[in-house]
């Protein structure tokens, strides 16, 4: 969003609206058992970062500048546990994205920081 590229080397990701994790992490407290079990919070859909990239260029007006390419590795989690219980996010990716462009347009306030998003041994 700042004219910088964005690697796509950690190419794939889950994503959720903030509002249905909370809503679902809220409901899994009468999920609780000894002993603990798993139970992955995220949307159910697998997401290209070099589509998010795109999508974000498109709604912005700008291009999408991608450097690194797709290693197969993503920050993937299978949500189908918790999708099973609670149903499937409300809101979907797609309206996420839609959001965080409208607010970048606006001039909305970000963190600035970065995300260290392709980052892969853990050191950020």
């Amino acid at each position: 969003m700042n004219g910088e590229p964005v690697d796509v080397t950690t190419g794939f990701m889950n994503g959720i609206w903030q509002g249905d994790c909370c809503d679902q992490v809220l409901r899994s407290f009468d999920c609780a058992a000894i002993p603990a079990s798993i139970l992955n919070v995220t949307g159910p859909e697998i997401l290209s970062v070099r589509w998010i990239a795109k999508r974000f260029g498109e709604l912005l007006g700008k291009e999408s500048k991608i450097t690194g390419t797709e290693n197969g590795k993503g920050y993937i989690n299978n949500a189908a546990k918790a999708n099973s219980i609670f149903g499937n996010p409300s809101v979907p990716i797609g309206k996420i994205i839609e959001w965080i462009a409208d607010w970048v347009q606006k001039g909305g306030q970000t963190s600035g920081k970065p995300t260290h998003f392709e980052t892969q041994d853990g050191k950020y």
